[in-house]
């Protein structure tokens, strides 16, 4: 089987989003924090990371908003299969620029192997470079 990979920069952008550390805060209390990051597919390069305390399509949208404006565009956002994500705000900004969306199926994670294992080299605290 042949390994997913498109040859040029900005054709494919995977997102994905991990719960980071917790937070504490002044009053004492803990808070969950999520990254959410965007990996361009053909140079492994990070086009978009931010911290949040949710995971939501808001934020997905500040760092989608963030990626473009300092990379351009990409041909195809590919993303999770998740509710949150599917809606007509984000058919609107990839109809704007120009972009398809595409969601994976449940449970394959091959598709967006390399931020996985961004995140899981995060998390082991490997050099991500």
């Amino acid at each position: 089987m042949r390994r997913y990979e498109r040859p040029h920069i900005n054709e494919v952008w995977c997102r994905d989003s991990s719960v980071g550390s917790y937070l504490k805060t002044p009053d004492g209390k803990k808070h969950k924090v999520f990254i959410i990051a965007l990996i361009d597919d053909a140079s492994c390069l990070i086009v978009g990371i931010d911290v949040f305390f949710n995971d939501n399509f808001v934020n997905l949208m500040s760092v989608m908003k963030s990626a473009v404006a300092r990379y351009g565009r990409p041909q195809i956002y590919n993303f999770d299969n998740g509710s949150a994500f599917k809606n007509r705000q984000i058919e609107l900004l990839a109809a704007r620029t120009s972009s398809v969306l595409h969601y994976d199926q449940p449970y394959t994670p091959t598709r967006k192997a390399k931020i996985e294992r961004w995140f899981r080299r995060v998390y082991e605290g490997k050099s991500v470079n």
